[in-house]
């Protein structure tokens, strides 16, 4: 709160009140570190308030700032090494940073799911983090890795769609994993990165075909942007694998595109009237 009043006054041309907002909260952070001491949420909100405050820095200054953080991450850690949140509040900073961090965040991810096993946002994040190691070097074990633990991240209890206070937390969670392995899958049948027999393609599309089904029962309307986004995806796939009909696929992406462009104007138009 303070922090988005002293911004509200630089927004008027007061940049001195902005600092001084910015220095007060993170003081007021400091001296709750201070009493809470081994309360390792309150270490994790100070470094978020200073990797905040450093983001807001000069451009020229922003990127030096936030890497000079990296000794207080480390030693958080090593201050909490049996804290998986410690963890993933590491592998956190470290994306903040250029891809040469990238395997510090995997590891510091992996760490954290070592420590949680349960924690399925833990496991979501891993998948990703393994998955954009495969995209950007082309490491195909990544690719697997990150198929594996999206697989086994949907047998977590906060994946599981069920009664309760957390359903539709659940629920999201488990759509998301779908989701990525949709894409996993669909684009190892378009642009496979090994070579493949025809029964081990379709094996793949197989696997999209159901990760696809899943996503439409999430969300239940067929006229759904998403639901047709996905079934148009599926199709190219099947025209890939000579089983699918290449115009319904292009029409359907055309369509969901159409349709996600609509809500996107329509969710600014909403914003701007709430503002008004």
């Amino acid at each position: 709160a303070i922090i988005t009043k002293g911004e509200m006054l630089a927004s008027k041309g007061n940049l001195e009140e902005r600092e001084k907002a910015r220095e007060q909260a993170k003081e007021l952070l400091e001296q709750a570190v201070e009493v809470a001491g081994d309360d390792v949420r309150a270490h994790i909100n100070l470094l978020i308030v200073k990797l905040m405050l450093a983001r807001m820095s000069d451009a020229a200054l922003a990127k030096e700032q936030i890497q000079s953080l990296e000794p207080e991450y480390l030693s958080l850690v090593e201050k909490f090494d049996s804290s998986a949140e410690a963890h993933s509040a590491l592998a956190g900073f470290y994306l903040q940073l250029d891809l040469r961090n990238l395997d510090k965040a995997v590891e510091a991810t992996e760490k954290a799911v070592e420590l949680d096993k349960e924690n399925v946002i833990y496991a979501i994040n891993s998948a990703n983090l393994c998955y954009r190691k495969f995209s950007i070097y082309g490491k195909k074990p990544e690719l697997y890795k990150a198929i594996e633990v999206a697989k086994n991240a949907l047998t977590l209890p906060d994946a599981q769609d069920k009664p309760g206070p957390r359903q539709r937390a659940n629920r999201m969670n488990r759509v998301s994993l779908y989701i990525f392995l949709a894409n996993c899958y669909i684009e190892q049948v378009l642009e496979p990165c090994e070579e493949r027999t025809e029964s081990e393609s379709q094996e793949w599309l197989t696997k999209a075909e159901v990760a696809v089904h899943e996503i439409e029962q999430f969300f239940g309307s067929g006229e759904n942007p998403r639901v047709i986004k996905w079934r148009g995806m599926l199709e190219l796939a099947k025209f890939e694998l000579a089983k699918g009909d290449r115009n319904i696929a292009i029409r359907e992406l055309c369509t969901a595109y159409e349709q996600l462009k609509a809500t996107s104007v329509r969710r600014e138009f909403e914003r701007v009237d709430s503002v008004l």
